[in-house]
């Protein structure tokens, strides 16, 4: 009783039953359910709707959502934002004051991963966008504590031309790095190297410490974070080195997302040893094995490991 069912057809709006509110929805073009759930909410607010609930647990979408709410008719409208959500991660979204009652909810292969126009620097000394770096590549990372150039020897996944919601977090020095939101950081609560430990970057508090090379006269040194952001970017790269880590924008961070970093550096020695296994998607794509492997992972591996964090 008093519900609509609104239903696409090809680039059509349907209702059932019949309401001419659905014109606005129209040309319905959007190829991504993650933006047509946007839509929606953007023209519910609009028709004047005080609450709106969606039942999600795909973080990325949960981003989306509340880069929406803060930028468009929902706050004119009156609508309020609940203070608790089912699943997300508490860092990032601390700053619009929400808090959480599960746990984080588990990693997506799919959107774990840097964004093209992050850069690496290469042994020669030269600073590249991810985007153009190869397998066979040396970049710089730190090991063991000390700075050291570690081969590149494979790809996870190189994406392109598809687009993410990553974070980017900023340091009170004006250093930031951009990553999905599941993707594996060092980071500490103190500004010691020595207590750094792996943890999701959407698990990263403002006033946790990360870790640069940048304007550095030791091997690293900590950076207070300020600010975290949400942003959409183009292109999904997941590079693997021999050391399972490397310096992004001058931030160290590792390789991984899936869980903790000593685990998964150790769960993927064998493309590391044998990167020809992947060589059929090191220029676009992602291979079918690590969807695989990240299924059977989820699947089977106790919950307490997907839910790394500070």
């Amino acid at each position: 009783m008093g519900k609509t069912l609104v239903i696409t057809c090809g680039d059509r709006v349907l209702s059932i039953p019949h309401s001419k509110t659905t014109s606005s929805l129209q040309v319905c073009s959007h190829e991504e359910a993650n933006t047509k759930i946007l839509f929606h909410l953007a023209d519910c607010a609009h028709e004047g709707l005080k609450k709106i609930l969606i039942p999600i647990t795909d973080t990325e979408i949960l981003l989306l959502a509340v880069g929406c709410f803060q930028s468009t008719a929902a706050k004119k409208s009156g609508m309020r934002q609940e203070k608790e959500w089912d699943s997300i991660g508490h860092g990032a979204l601390e700053e619009f004051g929400y808090t959480t009652r599960r746990p984080p909810p588990r990693p997506s292969g799919d959107t774990s991963c840097f964004p093209g126009e992050v850069r690496l620097l290469l042994e020669s000394g030269n600073a590249v966008f991810i985007e153009n770096v190869r397998a066979g590549q040396r970049i710089l990372t730190v090991q063991n504590g000390r700075r050291v150039f570690s081969e590149v020897r494979t790809f996870l996944k190189r994406l392109p031309n598809k687009n993410a919601t990553y974070l980017t977090l900023t340091t009170e020095q004006g250093n930031h790095v951009t990553m999905s939101d599941n993707h594996q950081i060092f980071v500490s609560t103190t500004n010691k190297s020595t207590d750094m430990q792996s943890g999701r970057a959407i698990s990263v508090r403002q006033g946790d410490y990360i870790f640069t090379t940048k304007s550095c006269n030791k091997d690293l040194c900590p950076e207070r974070v300020i600010q975290v952001s949400v942003s959409l970017k183009q292109g999904l790269y997941v590079p693997i080195t021999d050391a399972g880590t490397l310096v992004v924008d001058g931030i160290f961070a590792s390789c991984y997302s899936l869980v903790p970093h000593d685990l998964e550096h150790l769960l993927v020695t064998p493309f590391r040893w044998f990167p020809w296994l992947l060589h059929p998607w090191q220029e676009d794509g992602y291979s079918p094995i690590m969807s695989s492997l990240e299924y059977l992972a989820l699947r089977f591996l106790p919950e307490g490991l997907f839910q790394s964090g500070l």
